[in-house]
């Protein structure tokens, strides 16, 4: 919450609380943040200059999480200039900020999993703690992150670690034995 740069504030947190990718959020705009039924979402899209999408089922509407509405972001939004990020240039100036800042503040660059920590981390974690603490349809998380809608697909490739401890102990502790 104590950043140099709003920029590195709200990129970090727009990460953990969408799952979006670095470069989702880097193109941001002002007119991208709408609102529907009174529920505040990210218009993920290429529909202006310089916008692209990694795929067309990257296109889609997130919803603001509450806590980033707390914290301020709709407000945040109103100050910024077109972009909502208008103080960098590219969504490389994220990850490589973001890169240094982990070396900054000594965190391993792997996890006790031998999984890479990244800016990217944050969509894999995003993903991660929806499946594995929740039992939403699938399709609905695909839709939040830009997947394409399957059985699975890319979408198992970004749960990583498993459940939490509590709920592994609750599947052990399930098993009785019957006499």
């Amino acid at each position: 919450m104590k950043t140099k740069h709003a920029w590195q504030k709200w990129s970090l947190l727009l990460a953990k609380y969408t799952g979006s990718r670095s470069t989702e959020i880097y193109q941001l705009r002002k007119p991208n943040i709408r609102i529907e039924d009174d529920i505040n979402y990210i218009l993920v899209t290429d529909e202006y200059e310089s916008q692209c999408l990694k795929a067309n089922n990257a296109k889609r509407k997130i919803p603001i999480h509450k806590r980033l509405i707390k914290l301020g972001f709709l407000e945040y939004v109103e100050r910024a200039q077109e972009r909502i990020l208008y103080e960098i240039t590219s969504a490389e100036s994220i990850t490589s900020w973001f890169g240094r800042l982990v070396v900054e503040l000594e965190i391993p660059s792997v996890n006790e999993l031998d999984e890479l920590r990244s800016y990217h981390s944050f969509r894999h974690t995003f993903i991660s703690n929806i499946r594995n603490n929740h039992s939403f349809v699938l399709s609905l998380i695909q839709q939040v992150v830009g997947h394409e809608l399957s059985k699975g697909g890319i979408t198992y490739k970004y749960t990583h670690g498993g459940a939490s401890i509590y709920r592994l102990n609750e599947v052990v502790n399930s098993y009785h034995i019957t006499k």
